[in-house]
């Protein structure tokens, strides 16, 4: 009898387990842009590891051009994240609030690269990737600005010659300063770097969840490799918010 009972406990507490175990794991369908290999794809790959780590299930499609997957992340009734940055605000029209706003992991700076003397704002030929924030940069006073296709584009011209300063990112910069040029940290915009998500049962526990990712030891280790350890993530979802609608808003050229 005492065995009989007691197999009779041990199923229904494994049943319990089970149970516990199949609506404890979510789902989430992990969306991106850009190269397999950019910063974009490091970070998608880290938030897979991590929160397949914490019992999610991560449905990872190939990479998406822009405006397909800012469709995909509108119309989709699926729970979906999206690693985003700030400057897919010149490429891209996304409605997002708060209540898509799960973290926000680093502020990526920018430098201003001189190739010679100059430094005017109002006297030089600045060179700039094709998406910088020209209003932000007309507010400033460079009038002159010419677009390359990327920030490696923009290096190469300052090496070249070709303007009297850039606007580069931090890995640019670096390249620049070891060509020998004068590098300043540029104060006009930086990009923001987050996770959005829709369609999540539990909106407060992912919060939870990445929370605990982004300060472990696999986060931690690529910014600090990145040079980006300044994880901003502070469990106010309006405040994260204005963070990154301001910064979206800069990248798309809206005025402030």
């Amino acid at each position: 009898m005492v065995k009989i009972i007691t197999m009779v406990i041990s199923l229904i507490l494994s049943t319990l387990s089970f149970s516990y175990s199949a609506d404890d794991t979510t789902e989430l369908t992990l969306i991106r842009g850009g190269s397999d290999t950019g910063t974009t794809a490091q970070r998608s790959n880290l938030y897979q590891t991590s929160l397949e780590g914490k019992g999610y299930t991560i449905n990872r499609p190939s990479s998406m051009p822009d405006k397909q997957l800012a469709k995909f992340f509108h119309d989709t009734d699926k729970p979906v994240i999206w690693p985003g940055i700030s400057d897919y605000g010149s490429r891209m029209e996304l409605d997002f609030d708060s209540e898509n706003i799960v973290a926000i992991e680093f502020t990526g700076f920018y430098f201003i690269c001189y190739v010679g003397n100059k430094t005017d704002p109002k006297e030089i030929k600045l060179g700039v990737s094709k998406s910088a924030p020209k209003v932000t940069l007309k507010k400033l006073g460079y009038d002159t600005t010419l677009p390359y296709k990327n920030n490696g584009a923009v290096v190469n011209a300052a090496i070249a010659g070709e303007v009297d300063a850039v606007i580069s990112n931090q890995q640019g910069a670096k390249k620049l300063k070891s060509a020998g040029l004068r590098c300043d940290e540029f104060s006009g915009f930086n990009q923001v770097a987050f996770l959005l998500a829709r369609n999540i049962p539990d909106i407060e526990q992912l919060r939870k969840d990445v929370a605990s990712v982004l300060v472990g030891p696999d986060f931690i280790e690529w910014q600090t490799r990145a040079g980006l350890t300044n994880n901003l993530f502070t469990g106010d979802a309006d405040r994260d918010y204005k963070t990154v609608k301001d910064s979206w808003d800069t990248w798309a050229n809206k005025e402030q």
